[in-house]
């Protein structure tokens, strides 16, 4: 995940996309809802354990890329898989309602830009006063 996120610092998002993916597929990658812990019984750092991240976390990350490469619709799906993980549901209405703008969906993006709002997120509440009222 960390070279998917390097190349979408360099606005190489075809690249970072391609890198989410791959992460998405490795057997590393914790499912949501799956229980993991690591008793740590030593001063050792450096283990495998601690680079695993959570697929929604690449959901995340590869929606927020496919959004910034024009790719609405499939960052509208990465986006929806993140909300039935349960987690970062906020922020996944939020960029939801991101893409419904930029393809000139007012009414879908304020209706997202309302659910967002309904977890705490600030900037869901800016759009909603710029866009929907």
């Amino acid at each position: 995940m960390n070279i998917g996120n390097n190349y979408e610092n360099l606005n190489d998002f075809k690249s970072s996309i391609n890198y989410y993916t791959e992460a998405l597929r490795s057997k590393e990658l914790i499912k949501s809802g799956e229980f993991n812990a690591q008793l740590e019984l030593n001063t050792d750092f450096d283990k495998d354990y601690q680079y695993r991240v959570y697929d929604y976390e690449v959901l995340f990350e590869r929606g927020t890329a496919y959004m910034h490469n024009n790719e609405y619709m499939k960052a509208i799906s990465d986006l929806n898989s993140l909300i039935e993980t349960g987690k970062m549901v906020g922020d996944a209405y939020f960029y939801i309602g991101e893409c419904y703008l930029k393809m000139d969906d007012t009414l879908s993006a304020c209706e997202n830009f309302d659910l967002s709002k309904k977890y705490g997120i600030s900037e869901a509440i800016n759009r909603a006063k710029d866009y929907c009222e």
